[in-house]
């Protein structure tokens, strides 16, 4: 299993070499901007800070846009990234700082006899600290690529799916890619600095380069171990069948909720008021068309698209660069 999810790792990544380099050179351009950026205005820290955000922000867009790729394929995504900041970007940036908050005060919590006396037992108490939010955080991150690609599970359920894998989830998404980073990182590093010496010292738009292309490698274990864990237990990734009565209709920034015994909600019935609308403007290219989830684009406007997705007994309908979706249920009062 563990050889399974390193081939995982790279060969994934390789053969969608091309792909991910288009996907992602927007969000890298942007890095290499702020990252310049913050190296002239070091001393205003404002500039610092807003740098800083944004770039966590398109790192987020870049490991959503690399599990798409890796777990979904070339379909999942525009043609050139992913650049709006919806309700899965808001989730998994919402996921992920609480992920970070829990290991934060786990880490603190253990570092509370250092205020009192320094010693060899309160370093060790750290170093345990420390080590158990390594655990926590290789276990509920697997609720990260679950995000990314629309199948939403919680910090909780990835805990609870993960409690037959607890090493091989610390392997995979802890060790190796410390270790894979470590490596790649010291030898890319050199190169770096001798180009600089040697060439120009602008090359040090290369660091940022170098540690986008770490994350893509990095993201990829995590979306490796999910796929294992994914394939070895079906059950744990099915849709929450839910018994309730409503279900939720999220157009863009519109919501509404139905109430089903009122009106006929379905995934083919919103799925085909969206091919009437959109048909109309070009949109004929379907490029996803699942159970669950569903993507149209217009031919001759690559960064356009219209998607459907259903999770959680949830309707999410996504329609970028192009007008909003004009579905009959937002309008009650219309009449034929």
């Amino acid at each position: 299993m563990y050889k399974r999810i390193i081939n995982s790792t790279f060969l994934p990544v390789f053969e969608n070499k091309f792909l991910l380099i288009k996907a992602l050179i927007i969000p890298l351009f942007l890095i290499v901007i702020l990252t310049k950026l913050s190296l002239i205005y070091f001393n205003d820290s404002l500039i610092i800070i807003i740098a800083n955000v944004v770039i966590f922000l398109l790192n987020i867009t870049i490991a959503i846009t690399t599990h798409r790729i890796l777990l979904i394929g070339s379909s999942s995504i525009p043609q050139w990234g992913l650049f709006k900041f919806g309700g899965r970007e808001f989730s998994f940036l919402i996921t992920s700082i609480f992920i970070g908050v829990i290991m934060a005060v786990v880490i603190l919590f253990g570092a509370i006899p250092l205020m009192f006396k320094e010693s060899i037992v309160s370093m060790a108490i750290i170093a345990i600290s420390a080590f158990f939010a390594l655990i926590l955080f290789s276990r509920f991150s697997l609720a990260l690529p679950s995000i990314a690609i629309d199948k939403e599970i919680s910090i909780s359920d990835a805990w609870e799916y993960t409690k037959n894998y607890k090493l091989l989830c610390f392997f995979t998404i802890v060790i190796f890619p410390v270790i894979f980073a470590l490596i790649l990182g010291f030898v890319y590093e050199l190169a770096i600095g001798f180009l600089i010496k040697l060439i120009s010292p602008h090359l040090d738009i290369l660091y940022p380069v170098l540690d986008v292309f770490i994350t893509v490698f990095i993201v990829s274990a995590l979306s490796a171990t999910y796929r294992v864990i994914k394939e070895d237990n079906p059950e744990y990734f099915e849709k929450i069948k839910s018994s309730s009565n409503e279900a939720l209709i999220i157009n863009n920034k519109n919501e509404i909720t139905v109430n089903t015994n009122d009106y006929e909600i379905s995934f083919e019935i919103i799925k085909n008021e969206l091919i009437k609308q959109y048909e109309k403007l070009g949109f004929t290219n379907t490029v996803v068309d699942k159970e669950d989830s569903w993507m149209i684009k217009n031919p001759e406007i690559e960064t356009a698209y219209v998607s459907l997705a259903f999770k959680n007994n949830a309707f999410n309908i996504e329609s970028y660069n192009v007008e909003d979706a004009k579905l009959d249920i937002f309008n009650p009062n219309k009449t034929d």
